[in-house]
């Protein structure tokens, strides 16, 4: 299809044979990228994700923790720390080059690996509950391996354009996974709120708290507060460069595209209410808390809402033998449906037969329309 016109390249002269076939590859279309305006263009390949195994993060987690123990071990220091073991060992690139061919030895999985799963997390946040989360995320499958940029990325020389390395890393998973931190760190995080827009803009973006979200009406406020707190204009970075390097992109590729800062913001934040406000449903079904249940449902989470096994919270309630809190979840799931009228079901032959053998009063909700008068049975006996 995108053969040139001319004699075949074999034949010509190596110098000329290297120019048509210049020519020639720059007519083909270019993979898809994410550089530019924050979605899919015509400039680079999305990037391959090596990430490295629960395994190793649990192992980590427990080797290279500081003697205060492992509560007080920030994932901010941890980088650090193998930036230090990388220098030391005399080693470049990121930490899963030095993981290549190992295998863990209870498991006998890879340490390392192609990875579907992108992590968004806070540096300032704890490593401990870092890995706790990714480790309820696998959910006991201790080879599944994830790409935690602490040990996937290059540290010791960061990526020269560092806005267009994340875009590709995010078009390159299947999933991002958000880990929203106990002091809802991540959330004026700068860096951290750009990949949860890029993600939640390509669909991929799911969320995974530490230690729970709550099931009460406690939790509700405590998050609403935390969510309402991530906004673009306040967000932070570590690096004033990062910042203004940051900003500048949703300028010139959002902004000036009409999609908008503010209103991709407000559409995460919607997403976000809903997808926390949802597990904190979940909670207060299963400790029978009729009251936070219906505080979650006019703060906005869906009764359609299912736990982490696919059960609906209507099924659970039903489960623990909470008939009150699953009739209100019923009618909470019906309540903005359209329902067809009852005169919907019978055709008006239908209905002139039956007004001889019925009562009307019977026979009257059978033929009301919205918004208009019922006819008399007589009316529609003589139809």
């Amino acid at each position: 299809k995108f053969r040139p016109s001319g004699p075949c390249p074999e034949a010509m002269a190596p110098r000329e044979a290297e120019r048509e076939n210049g020519s020639r590859a720059s007519s083909r279309p270019r993979a898809p990228s994410v550089r530019g305006t924050g979605s899919i263009t015509n400039q680079e390949p999305p990037q391959v994700l090596e990430g490295v195994s629960v395994a190793f993060l649990l192992n980590e987690l427990a080797e290279h923790s500081p003697p205060r123990g492992p509560a007080d071990c920030t994932t901010r220091s941890v980088a650090l720390a193998v930036k230090r073991r990388m220098r030391a060992a005399g080693e470049e690139g990121p930490y899963t080059r030095m993981l290549e061919g190992q295998k863990h030895f209870l498991t006998g999985g890879a340490l390392s690996g192609s990875s579907r799963v992108h992590v968004v997390h806070a540096w300032d946040a704890s490593f401990a509950g870092l890995v706790e989360c990714i480790s309820a995320d696998a959910g006991g499958n201790l080879d599944q391996r994830y790409f935690v940029d602490v040990f996937s990325a290059d540290l010791q020389e960061p990526a020269a354009d560092a806005v267009a390395s994340v875009q590709r890393l995010v078009a390159g998973a299947d999933e991002v996974l958000l880990i929203m931190d106990i002091e809802g760190k991540a959330l004026v995080r700068l860096w951290v709120i750009f990949e949860a827009l890029l993600a939640h803009s390509a669909g991929k973006l799911r969320v995974r708290p530490v230690s729970g979200f709550g099931s009460n009406e406690a939790a509700l406020r405590e998050w609403e507060a935390k969510l309402d707190a991530a906004d673009w204009m306040l967000g932070e970075a570590t690096r004033g460069g990062d910042e203004k390097r940051l900003r500048s992109f949703a300028t010139r590729a959002w902004d000036s595209s009409g999609r908008g800062i503010e209103r991709m913001m407000a559409q995460l934040k919607i997403w976000m209410r809903r997808e926390v406000y949802g597990e904190i449903l979940i909670g207060a079904v299963e400790a029978g808390d009729k009251r936070s249940v219906e505080k979650a449902l006019d703060m906005g989470a869906r009764p359609e809402q299912r736990d982490r096994q696919g059960n609906t919270a209507e099924a659970l309630a039903s489960y623990l033998g909470r008939t009150d809190i699953e009739d209100l979840l019923f009618e909470r799931r019906l309540r903005n449906r359209n329902h067809l009228p009852l005169s919907a079901f019978f055709g008006a032959a239908e209905l002139a037969a039956a007004a001889g053998r019925v009562e009307p009063p019977v026979l009257k909700p059978f033929i009301t329309q919205p918004g208009l008068e019922p006819p008399s049975p007589e009316k529609v006996a003589l139809e």
